[in-house]
């Protein structure tokens, strides 16, 4: 058991952060006009959606995983946005992204 709670894990892991890579590389593509970004943001992202594929053969439920793993991407997308590119973060606009996260975790429980 704690074998497959463990390779669960890392597909989750794995899934989050490689949408995250692709997510992270897509101002490089330059609206897909650049060859080698593009098809690192293009890998990157069929790596995660292999994870999350993987993970739904598992027996993950499709109405959780995906809740969690775009409040997980959005979340982390907008922190690097303000550490790597200087895009702006007002209080305002992370309490509401941090709140609609939680909603969306209360909703993925019901």
């Amino acid at each position: 058991m704690p074998n497959i709670a463990l390779q669960t894990g890392l597909l989750f892991a794995g899934a989050t952060i490689f949408q995250l890579i692709g997510v992270l590389m897509l101002p490089a593509t330059k609206g897909m006009t650049q060859l080698w970004p593009t098809l690192g943001a293009a890998l990157t992202y069929g790596i995660g959606v292999t994870c999350m594929s993987r993970l739904i053969v598992s027996g993950m439920d499709l109405s959780l995983m995906i809740p969690i793993i775009t409040v997980s991407i959005m979340l982390s997308a907008v922190a690097a946005g303000v550490i790597l590119f200087g895009d702006s973060a007002s209080p305002i606009k992370i309490a509401a992204l941090i709140g609609a996260g939680i909603l969306v975790g209360i909703a993925s429980r019901y």
